[in-house]
């Protein structure tokens, strides 16, 4: 038996909600799937179901799905927004 919080959390099963943290990870995805990201960018806003999956595996599934989704709008409609009033796609990395 046990405690079911301490093996939560010694097995690291906790989920994580901590937005930094997410962002973090979002912002590798999107700048390893750099294709998926223009699909989405041309209308093609299903693909933020692949997107999501991708920052969910990173995670090993313990990311918060809902917090994910919206971090992960939030950051998508911010590259859109950057690539449309700046006209440019160039990287500041």
């Amino acid at each position: 038996g046990g405690d079911p919080a301490a093996m939560v959390e010694e097995r690291e099963l906790n989920q994580v909600s901590d937005a930094s943290e997410i962002r973090e990870v979002i912002s590798q995805v999107l700048t390893r799937e750099v294709d998926a990201v223009l699909r989405y960018n041309q209308g093609q806003k299903r693909v933020i179901g692949f997107l999501i999956g991708e920052v969910m595996r990173t995670f090993g599934g313990r990311a918060n799905p809902s917090e994910v989704r919206k971090l992960l709008a939030d950051a998508l409609n911010e590259a859109v927004d950057g690539v449309v009033s700046s006209g440019s796609t160039e990287s500041d990395h």
